[in-house]
C-alpha cells in the first residue's frame, strides 16, 4: 500500500473507529437497532418528563437521574425454545411496501461500468428489479440529483425514510479490516444551502461468501425539514485567498438526499434491489419476533455475520447461545482448537480485538453461568489468557495491529481480559469482576510500559489523545496536529487507571499516571463540552461545535478519574460560610450563604448527619446542598454537579444513563446522593454570593431512625470546600442555629 493510500484509509479508520466504538448495547444489552429506534420514539415522549432535574419550589432543587431498570432475573434457557428463523430480511422486516427505485438511472455515464451483466438476477421475493452493481475496493456515490424527489422529502418532516437494498459477497474483504472494509451504505441530506442536515451510515457488516440478504437503514428527517427544490452555485469565501487577492472556487450546491455504496474491500460486493418506505417513529420500533433462533441474536444476518456483529447488535439470554457451535463466518468457540483459529484470524483486525476477542471472558461466564451452553473445552479460559499474553508487545506494553501499536483495542483487551477488578477509588470498595479476566492469573502486565508508551503518545501540548497515536510523524502532523478526540482520550484514561493500578504507589510511573488522569479531566471539560439549556453534553473532539452523534466517550472516562472522590486535602482553605436554621412549612431549613468564595475554591458542599456521626465520615450520602461559584465555566464547576449535568445532559440527548455506558462508580455516586435523602428533589444547588441558599434539612427518619427515636436526635450541618480538582477541605460545623 503506498502512502497515500495509507493516509486515505487512516483519515476514513478516525471516523470509523468513533462510529464502532459509540455505537451499540454491548454482548448483554438491548440490542443497537431496537435501543435507536427506542431512542427515537423516547424523543417523542421525553418532552413529557421535562420538568424532571428541573429547579423546583425552593429555587435551585436539581435532581439527579433515575437509575435504569435492573434485568429481569433468569433462572435459565429452556434448551427446546424457539426464537424466529433465520430469514432472507434484516431482523425480520421485509421490501414488501416500498417503492422501488431504478438503480441504473441514478448512475452518472462514468459509473456504469459498475452495472452487472443481465444474467444476475436478484431474490424474487424483494419488490426492487433491475440493476445490478457490483463493486471492489471503492465508494460509489450515486446520483447528480437526489435519491427521493423533493415533494416527498418535504413530506416526510419528522418521520423515517427506510431504504432497503439487496447485497451479496464473494469472497469479499476476507483480507481486509471487518469494520471498513465490509460493504456499507451511507446516506447524506443536504438543505438549500448546501449545508449537510443529516448523515447516516449503515451498522451492517458482512463479509466473506454469502448469498443475496436484504439489510435495511433507516434515515430520521428532521421536523422542520423543507426544501424549495432548486439549488444554486455559490462562491465558498476563503478569508486567505481574498487577502492574497486570488479567486475563492466556486462550488455547486445540491440540496436533497444523496446515497453511496461502499466496498472498499477486496472481492465483490452485489448491490441491487434499492426501494424505500416512509414510515413513522413509533413503526421504527422493531417487532420483538426479529430474535434469531439459530443464534440468539439480533444480529442483521446471524448465519454469516461474523462474532463482534452477534455480539454489536445484542444477545438474548432467554435463548441457548448456539452460536457458540460457529456459523459461515467462523467455526466452534467452545474449543481449544476454534478458539485458536479465531484468536489467529483476529488478531490483526482492531474492530475484532475490540468488540470479538475483548468479549470473550464475558462470554464464557455469562454462558457457563446461566447454563447457556453444553460447556467449553477444560482450559479453555487459561488457553485465551496464554495466547493473549504471548501477542502483547513487550517493548510498549501493547498489542499491535499491522505491526503497530493499538490505544483502543489495548484498552478493550485490558478492560475486558485483564481486570480481576474495576479500577480502583479510595472511597469505593475494591470491586471484584472476574468476568472480565481470562482467568484467575490474568492480571494486565507491563503496567510501567503502557504508561511512559501512552504519555508519549499525548498529542503535542495537550493532556489529551487522537486517532493517531503511534502513528508516523508525517500521519500526524497531517490529520491529527492539535487535534485531540473524546473516545480515544477515554480509551487512554481507562487504561491509564488500570496500569496504574497494577504498580505500586511509590514506582515513580504511578504518579505521573495519577497526574495526567488529572490533566486529562481538565483538558476533557474545556474542550469537548457543548452546553443544552442547563445542562452539557459532549462532542467527538476538539473542533466541531455540534454534539456528538452517539453517548460513547465521556461518562466513561469520568468514571475512571479521581475528581469524584472523596478526598480531603488540608492545605486547602477553609470556606467562610454563614447558615440560618429555621422552619418552615414544617420542615427544617437552612439559609447557606457562601458570600465571598476563596482562591482555590469552586464551591461549598453541605452535609447534614445526626450528630453522633465522625465529621470525617461524612460523603455524598450527607449531602443536602452545592453552592457554586456564580456562572462559572465548567472547569471552575464542583466536578460532582458538572458530572450530573452531563448525566441528565446525556440521558435527554441520547436516552441513555451511566450504568448504559459502564460507568458503575458514577451510577453508584449518583445512588448515593439519595440514600438517605428520601429521593435526588432533597439535594441543592444554587449559586454563590449576597443571597442565601435555602436547603432541606434531612430528618432522623432518613438516616433510619423510627419516629420515637428521632426526637432525642439532633442533626447538624457541616460545609466542606471543593478544588477545581474534586478535592475537599475537612468540614466545617455550621452551628449557627435561629
Amino acid at each position: 500500500m503506498n502512502f497515500d493510500s495509507w493516509k486515505s484509509l487512516l483519515a476514513s479508520l478516525t471516523l470509523a473507529t468513533v462510529s464502532a466504538l459509540s455505537l451499540g448495547a454491548g454482548p448483554f444489552g438491548q440490542p443497537m437497532h431496537a435501543q435507536e429506534a427506542e431512542a427515537a420514539y423516547q424523543e417523542e415522549l421525553l418532552a413529557e418528563d421535562d420538568e424532571e432535574g428541573e429547579e423546583a419550589q425552593d429555587g435551585g432543587v436539581e435532581e439527579a437521574g433515575e437509575e435504569g431498570n435492573s434485568l429481569e432475573e433468569i433462572s435459565g434457557p429452556d434448551p427446546n425454545a424457539r426464537g424466529a428463523a433465520t430469514t432472507p430480511y434484516m431482523h425480520g422486516v421485509t421490501d414488501g411496501k416500498a417503492e422501488p427505485l431504478d438503480l441504473a438511472a441514478l448512475l452518472e455515464p462514468q459509473q456504469r461500468a459498475a452495472l452487472v451483466a443481465p444474467g444476475e438476477t436478484l431474490p424474487p421475493m424483494g419488490v426492487g428489479k433491475g440493476a445490478v452493481l457490483c463493486l471492489s475496493q471503492q465508494d460509489l456515490r450515486l446520483a447528480s440529483k437526489s435519491l427521493v424527489d423533493t415533494d416527498s422529502l418535504n413530506e416526510a418532516q419528522g418521520q423515517i425514510l427506510r431504504f432497503h437494498i439487496w447485497i451479496k459477497g464473494e469472497e469479499v474483504a476476507q483480507d481486509g479490516n471487518l469494520w471498513t472494509d465490509a460493504p456499507a451504505l451511507q446516506l447524506e441530506l443536504y438543505d438549500d444551502n448546501g449545508n449537510l442536515v443529516t448523515q447516516v451510515a449503515s451498522a451492517f457488516k458482512t463479509r466473506g461468501t454469502f448469498p443475496w440478504h436484504n439489510y435495511y437503514l433507516d434515515l430520521p428527517v428532521p421536523a422542520g425539514f423543507f426544501l424549495s427544490g432548486s439549488g444554486r452555485s455559490e462562491a465558498q469565501k476563503d478569508q486567505l485567498l481574498d487577502v492574497l487577492g486570488l479567486a475563492s472556487e466556486s462550488t455547486v450546491i445540491q440540496p436533497g438526499l444523496y446515497l453511496t455504496l461502499l466496498a472498499r474491500g477486496t472481492g465483490k460486493a452485489y448491490f441491487g434491489g434499492l426501494s424505500y418506505e416512509r414510515i413513522g417513529r413509533r413503526e421504527q420500533r422493531v417487532p420483538k419476533d426479529s430474535l434469531d433462533d439459530a443464534t440468539a441474536t439480533f444480529s442483521p444476518n446471524p448465519a454469516f455475520d461474523e462474532l463482534p456483529m452477534l455480539l454489536y447488535y445484542g444477545l438474548e439470554s432467554r435463548l441457548p447461545w448456539r452460536f457458540l457451535d460457529g456459523n459461515h463466518a467462523f467455526g466452534s468457540l467452545r474449543t481449544l482448537e476454534g478458539l485458536k483459529d479465531y484468536l489467529q484470524k483476529a488478531g490483526n483486525d482492531w474492530f475484532h480485538l475490540q468488540k470479538g476477542v475483548a468479549y470473550l471472558p464475558y462470554i464464557y461466564f455469562t454462558a457457563t453461568t446461566l447454563k447457556l451452553t453444553p460447556g467449553f473445552e477444560e482450559g479453555w479460559l487459561e488457553s485465551l489468557r496464554s495466547q493473549l499474553e504471548k501477542s502483547q508487545d513487550p517493548a510498549t506494553g501493547f498489542w499491535r495491529v499491522d505491526g503497530t501499536p493499538n490505544l483502543l483495542a489495548t484498552a478493550a483487551l485490558a478492560q475486558h481480559c485483564f481486570s480481576p477488578a474495576a479500577i480502583r477509588h479510595v472511597d469505593s470498595p475494591l470491586k471484584k469482576t472476574p468476568w472480565n479476566a481470562a482467568g484467575e492469573a490474568a492480571e494486565l502486565r507491563m503496567g510501567v510500559q503502557i504508561i511512559r508508551n501512552l504519555l508519549k503518545e499525548r498529542v503535542d501540548g495537550t493532556a489529551a489523545w487522537n486517532s493517531f497515536a503511534f502513528q508516523s510523524p508525517e500521519l500526524k502532523k497531517e490529520f491529527g496536529e492539535g487535534r485531540t478526540e473524546l473516545i480515544p482520550t477515554a480509551a487512554a484514561a481507562r487504561l491509564l487507571a488500570h496500569a496504574r493500578d497494577v504498580l505500586s504507589p511509590e514506582e515513580p510511573e504511578y504518579a505521573r499516571a495519577e497526574e495526567a488522569l488529572e490533566e486529562v479531566y481538565f483538558h476533557a471539560v474545556e474542550n469537548f463540552l457543548v452546553r443544552e439549556g442547563k445542562y452539557y453534553v459532549w462532542k467527538e473532539s476538539n473542533a466541531p461545535i455540534q454534539a456528538a452523534a452517539s453517548p460513547a466517550g465521556m461518562l466513561e472516562l469520568l468514571d475512571a478519574l479521581r475528581v469524584l472522590e472523596h478526598r480531603v486535602n488540608e492545605n486547602l482553605p477553609l470556606p467562610a460560610v454563614t447558615c440560618r436554621r429555621r422552619q418552615s412549612a414544617g420542615l427544617d431549613k437552612a439559609d447557606v450563604t457562601w458570600a465571598h468564595p476563596e482562591k482555590g475554591l469552586v464551591a461549598i458542599r453541605i452535609y447534614a448527619a445526626p450528630e453522633d456521626v465522625n465529621p470525617a465520615l461524612l460523603s455524598e450520602k450527607h449531602l443536602v446542598g452545592i453552592v457554586e461559584r456564580a456562572n462559572a465555566a465548567p472547569k471552575a464547576q464542583d466536578p460532582l454537579m458538572l458530572a450530573y449535568r452531563l448525566a441528565e445532559g446525556g440521558r435527554r440527548r441520547w436516552n441513555v444513563r451511566p450504568a448504559d455506558l459502564g460507568a458503575e462508580y458514577l451510577s453508584e455516586k449518583f445512588a448515593n446522593l439519595a440514600a438517605y435523602l428520601g429521593g435526588p428533589k432533597n439535594l441543592t444547588a444554587g449559586a454563590a454570593g449576597e443571597k442565601p441558599v435555602t436547603m432541606n434539612v434531612s430528618s432522623p427518619q432518613a438516616f433510619g431512625y423510627a419516629e420515637d427515636e428521632g426526637e432525642q436526635i439532633a442533626i447538624k450541618l457541616y460545609a466542606a470546600g471543593v478544588a477545581p480538582n474534586g478535592e475537599l477541605t475537612r468540614c466545617v460545623p455550621l452551628d449557627a442555629e435561629d
